[in-house]
């Protein structure tokens, strides 16, 4: 009997192994929760980048020097996006870097696993973005 039961062990140590080195690879749930509130930011800061646009736009082509409050948008650039990260309350930061460049940053948990690499300034959690008024 002792013989019989040696196979089942060792495949029972293989799959605990295995499902324990995938944890390790992707994370586990936290990281899973790092990475969707991540993307939840990551859409933040896109639709505050096309509010900058609009307030551009509205503005003769010429980039705002800092984001107007919420309750200060102009019409033509309703609604405003929302101008703060959801899970920490921290604001996002807009910044001109020039007449056609800004960045706008948040507080990403996990940067380096956003998909545009070009525009993210990684260490400091940036996207970078050109204006072609």
């Amino acid at each position: 009997m002792k013989a019989e039961s040696g196979p089942p062990i060792v495949i029972g140590i293989i799959v605990l192994a295995t499902i324990a080195a995938g944890i390790w690879s992707v994370g586990g749930p936290a990281t899973g929760k790092q990475e969707k509130r991540d993307k939840a930011r990551m859409s933040d800061v896109r639709n505050l980048s096309g509010h900058v646009i609009c307030l551009a736009y509205a503005n003769d082509k010429v980039l705002p020097v800092a984001l107007p409050s919420e309750q200060d948008t102009i019409a033509d650039c309703t609604p405003a996006p929302r101008m703060a990260d959801p899970f920490t309350q921290a604001p996002y930061v807009y910044e001109k870097i020039s007449d056609t460049a800004y960045r706008i940053c948040a507080g990403f948990e996990h940067p380096e696993l956003i998909a545009y690499p070009k525009q993210m300034d990684v260490k400091a959690g940036c996207m970078n973005y050109q204006y072609k008024g």
